[in-house]
């Protein structure tokens, strides 16, 4: 989510912050000199989210305040959403979009991109290659997943779809060590696990037949995954549940085959193996074109404010 900033329009003046508690009290001040016509808030909404961006819209001039909403804990109906309900959010999924609208919030929504450059389908020279340099049988069928170790991300479904030759490959990236319990609990003879942050990620996506999204809970996605856009542009068919914005995806880009359940899932997993898995018909936009659109949307709404 970073990379949204790195790639706003240079006629744009922004101060980043990171919203933790020291941060944001110790910068009071240069905010305040700052004197922002807007600010956004690039995560949540959660209660924390909000208190900040009232206290930060309190020592500025009171410009208004936008969300995008990449990550949702909050009930627009609490105490705190109630109190502190921002002028303007930014939906990543038709739930949250109905939601916001529902409490009079102004909304609209927002697709999230992806380094183009770093990912990209792969010709089937570059995937041979690819897949010996990560020891990798070309006779694989290979599922990835990508994502945070978790108690809410059921990664215990990749054993249970997974048969004689399929290769499934968990890159564990994040700050979070899983337990040697916990990973003992995934052991498979088929399971590779790869509990490391991986620079060149892309290549794992390049050499995969699938892309796994396990989780069933809304708590433990953000609405558009990261890496399951990652795989869209890496012409990867995706499987997963109707969690979140999944269902935006899977309309939008194709690809995105949506389970009710785990035998559902596994018949998609079945269908993969024998290459009848439609692949995505389009890919998402780049970073900088997401940040440009926000951008324009923001300053059309502060003109309009």
């Amino acid at each position: 989510m970073g990379a949204i900033w790195s790639q706003f329009p240079t006629n744009f003046e922004c101060m980043s912050l990171q919203a933790s508690p020291g941060v944001i009290l110790g910068n009071l001040e240069k905010v305040r000199r700052f004197r922002p016509e807007a600010l956004v808030y690039l995560t949540g909404p959660t209660g924390w989210s909000l208190l900040v961006l009232e206290l930060l819209r309190r020592v500025s001039g009171r410009p208004p305040r936008f969300v995008v909403g990449v990550h949702p804990s909050l009930d627009w109906n609490s105490p705190s959403g109630r109190m502190f309900r921002p002028e303007f959010f930014f939906a990543l999924s038709s739930d949250s979009l109905r939601q916001a609208v529902a409490a009079g919030i102004a909304t609209q929504f927002l697709y999230l991109g992806v380094d183009g450059a770093k990912f990209r389908p792969a010709s089937s020279a570059e995937r041979a290659r690819i897949r010996a340099e990560l020891h990798i049988p070309n006779s694989a069928h290979v599922i990835l997943h990508v994502g945070h170790w978790g108690d809410s991300r059921n990664l215990g479904i990749l054993r249970a779809i997974l048969q004689e030759k399929d290769l499934a490959i968990l890159v564990m990236s994040s700050r979070f060590r899983p337990t040697a319990s916990q990973l003992a609990s995934l052991k498979h003879p088929n399971l590779r696990i790869v509990p490391n942050f991986v620079h060149d990620i892309e290549k794992y996506f390049q050499s995969a037949d699938l892309y796994v999204s396990p989780v069933i809970k809304r708590e433990g996605i953000i609405e558009q995954p990261l890496s399951v856009l990652e795989a869209i542009t890496t012409d990867l068919p995706v499987v997963g549940f109707p969690v979140g914005g999944m269902r935006d995806l899977s309309a939008r880009y194709g690809g995105v085959h949506l389970a009710s359940d785990l035998s559902t899932l596994s018949q998609l997993v079945a269908r993969s193996r024998v290459g009848k898995l439609q692949p995505p018909f389009a890919h998402p936009p780049g970073w900088g074109e997401v940040a440009t659109e926000l951008t324009a949307r923001i300053g059309l709404a502060v003109v309009e404010d």
